[in-house]
């Protein structure tokens, strides 16, 4: 099995199981002020989709403000858990999917004004992120945008190793991260996939990587860093025709 298939496997597995849309929100105010900033990127949108949408919570608090919004993840019992929310809260302008970003086509019918996603471009190599830039820039009206928030941040990569962007560091915690991102480290040096190591949370780039990748399909790119507690190793890409 190659390198590919491994990372597909692990990932199909995590994913497809679980209805756990990610790691534990701080507190009720850090969720909305991830939330308003998610808002801050949507203006003057009337269709949305969002191509990582877990359990579908988030959605639930655009739904007054889209005319249309569909929400597509790769984990089936979070579609399923997100379509009996919006059941329970009788929403009916969103649609949700179980599907791979990469083939949003089969479910986009009509082109959009934004496709988003959010903490998912970590899961992603740059082969397969370039692949959702040709699908998503297919699916998009003109002058449409492809949003990507909370991507990690190559150049931020050693200082969230050592617990920098948290608000305390210090002590033996602090010692085990140094070693762990050392031992991380090395194995990348042999080549080690970053979604195979149990230490990794995933793909970091640059700015300059994620400029490159756009602009072979053809979109512009204007960066912004993420203004959210905590999130500090972390920055946004708008993508734009």
């Amino acid at each position: 099995m190659n390198k590919e298939q491994l990372v597909f496997e692990k990932w199909k597995s995590h994913w497809e199981n679980t209805s756990d849309p990610g790691p534990p929100i701080d507190s009720p105010e850090w969720y909305d002020d991830y939330v308003a900033e998610l808002k801050s990127f949507l203006i003057g949108a009337q269709t949305i989709v969002d191509t990582g949408c877990g359990n579908g919570e988030v959605l639930t608090r655009l739904t007054t403000q889209f005319e249309k919004i569909i929400g597509i993840d790769y984990s089936p019992a979070m579609i399923l858990s997100a379509k009996e929310l919006i059941a329970s809260k009788h929403i009916k302008n969103i649609d949700f999917y179980a599907t791979n970003l990469c083939n949003i086509r089969q479910i986009i019918k009509h082109p959009v004004d934004i496709i988003y996603n959010s903490q998912v471009v970590q899961f992603l190599d740059s082969e397969t992120l370039l692949s959702f830039f040709k699908e998503a820039k297919t699916c998009l009206k003109p002058g449409g945008q492809l949003v990507l928030l909370n991507i990690l941040n190559k150049d931020e990569q050693d200082r969230y190793s050592i617990g920098f962007h948290k608000n305390k560091i210090g002590g033996l915690a602090y010692l085990i991260r140094i070693l762990r991102y050392k031992a991380w480290a090395l194995r990348q040096s042999f080549g080690k996939d970053p979604l195979l190591d149990k230490y990794s949370i995933g793909y970091w780039y640059t700015h300059d990587e994620i400029k490159t990748l756009a602009k072979q399909t053809g979109f512009n790119v204007r960066i912004e860093n993420s203004k959210l507690t905590g999130f500090g190793y972390r920055f946004h890409a708008v993508l734009s025709q």
